[in-house]
């Protein structure tokens, strides 16, 4: 039986709406097709070799979880980004798809920086920027002609 690894970005910082409840599916759905499944939790300052995982996972967070965690995130961009360009599937959600971007605007007008992996980009209305964008992305080849999923809009 073979074992996929998934790395899970900032477990603690970016569950604002129930993302461990994704990690759950994710390795259910995987091990009903045979796979052995290993959760690596990515921590503020915890070294990790993306290109040894499978996939990579990430949640949404408030601003405030944003914030803690986007130097570390953007410590790890050029190898997430390196990462994606060799074909690691990553699945973003909400905070981490925005950060995973070119960045995020907050209700208090801070801009957070994003790592730049280039994905579909999302327009949000000045009517919309206090509620959660309900988004996820599978990016699979982040080169001009990719493909990517989103789901739901708020």
């Amino acid at each position: 039986m073979s074992t996929l690894t998934i790395a899970h970005l900032y477990p603690q910082e970016m569950n604002t709406y129930g993302d461990s409840g994704n990690i759950i599916a994710l390795k259910k759905r995987l091990q009903w097709r045979g796979y052995q499944v290993e959760v690596v939790d990515v921590h503020p300052g915890r070294a990790i070799d993306f290109h040894q995982t499978d996939i990579v996972f990430g949640g949404g967070g408030q601003d405030s979880g944003q914030l803690r965690i986007a130097d570390d995130l953007a410590e790890r961009g050029e190898e997430l980004k390196s990462a994606a360009a060799d074909g690691l599937p990553m699945l973003m959600v909400c905070g981490l798809y925005q950060l995973f971007g070119v960045g995020f605007l907050t209700d208090t007008d801070r801009y957070i920086n994003g790592i730049g992996v280039p994905i579909d980009t999302m327009p949000m209305s000045a009517s919309s920027r206090t509620t959660a964008i309900n988004a996820a992305a599978i990016i699979a080849d982040p080169r001009p002609g990719s493909w990517l999923v989103r789901l739901g809009s708020s």
